[in-house]
């Protein structure tokens, strides 16, 4: 089996398990296989999904494509791969909103916003400005709340993807070893 080979779609029937996995092997793992194959090293691509994630998943709907864009221009991180996390953790975003505003809330003592996620989504395509007006503080407390999280969840996710992408690494590198050799052999 090749590892970079991208599996057929899932019949429209298939659990939404098998499809989650497929969109995750077409759609993220596909543009990193391609950067390992490219030449790039594990640390860095583990580096640049730790950041993409991180950004992925700030408390304010709107900015990660900027904030993914500049931060992988100011650490030299790879774009394609930055972005296609950035793109595909837009769920992870969503439910994450409420906890960064919950922690935001017990680090400043604020009082307790009473609103469900759908709430604030319905407040927000209603009235975008009104929204921010209203509910600034209470971001801007959110947002700081990620801010204190980002080192955290940055060294979290790049030394759980460190040994999983070097291992992805090897593992092409031996597939496209014996590919090599059988061609060799056969030719």
């Amino acid at each position: 089996m090749d590892p970079t080979a991208v599996p057929p779609r899932a019949a429209g029937g298939a659990p939404l398990q098998a499809r989650l996995e497929e969109m995750a092997r077409s759609r993220v793992l596909g543009p990193i296989v391609e950067q390992l194959t490219q030449g790039l090293s594990a640390d860095t691509i583990a580096l640049t999904v730790a950041v993409g994630l991180c950004i992925a998943v700030i408390p304010i709907i709107g900015v990660t494509t900027a904030l993914s864009f500049l931060a992988a221009w100011a650490l030299r991180l790879n774009q394609p791969i930055i972005q296609t996390i950035n793109w595909t953790s837009y769920p992870l975003q969503l439910l994450m909103i409420v906890p960064f505003i919950r922690l935001g809330e017990r680090i400043f003592h604020a009082p307790r916003m009473s609103f469900s996620l759908d709430e604030l989504i319905a407040m927000a395509k209603s009235d975008p400005l009104g929204t921010l007006t209203a509910l600034g503080a209470t971001f801007g407390h959110a947002a700081l709340a990620w801010l204190l999280c980002a080192p955290i969840i940055v060294g979290t996710v790049y030394l759980a993807m460190r040994p999983v992408v070097k291992a992805l690494a090897e593992r092409l590198r031996t597939a496209r070893a014996a590919r090599d050799e059988k061609r060799i052999s056969s030719g």
